[in-house]
């Protein structure tokens, strides 16, 4: 059994119109760099404060694509008495191997994603509150391991 660490299990799928905001939202800030740049461009000209510009947007638009990838491909999986903890750090698959009989305990928690955002997760622990892994709080994850934690 395979679940998303950061995310539902199965995804769901996202809406046209979110993928429509998304595309216009994007297009509109990109726009609004390209204009920053050209507009600098001709008031120094020299293409420098142009290439300055975008490269920092390019840049910063690559690590934030990257870390959205690392949070979508993480994942757990529970094969038999095996678990298989995946995680990515900037594109460098960072692996961890558990046993089911290690999970002493889990408890919920609210994690801060971001300034404007928390999430629910379910966080294990082994010996001596050892950290194991977390998992997103939905009812799939929390069906399995309630039914294992309650058979301890």
């Amino acid at each position: 059994m395979r679940f998303n660490t950061h995310d539902r299990t199965p995804r769901l799928p996202m809406r046209r119109l979110g993928k429509l905001s998304l595309a216009v939202s994007a297009v509109l800030i990109y726009g609004l760099f390209v204009l920053a740049a050209v507009v600098f461009s001709l008031e120094t000209h020299s293409p420098l404060p142009a290439l300055l510009i975008l490269l920092l947007v390019l840049l910063l638009t690559a690590i934030v694509a990257l870390r959205c990838s690392d949070f979508t491909r993480a994942y757990v999986e529970i094969d038999g008495d095996r678990i298989r903890v995946v995680n990515y750090l900037f594109g460098i698959k960072k692996e961890k191997f558990f046993s089911l009989r290690e999970i002493e305990s889990a408890e919920r928690t609210v994690i801060q994603v971001s300034r404007f955002r928390s999430a629910p997760y379910l966080r294990f622990r082994g010996a001596n509150r050892r950290y194991l892994f977390k998992l997103y709080d939905c009812p799939e994850t929390e069906a399995f391991f309630h039914e294992f934690l309650k058979d301890r």
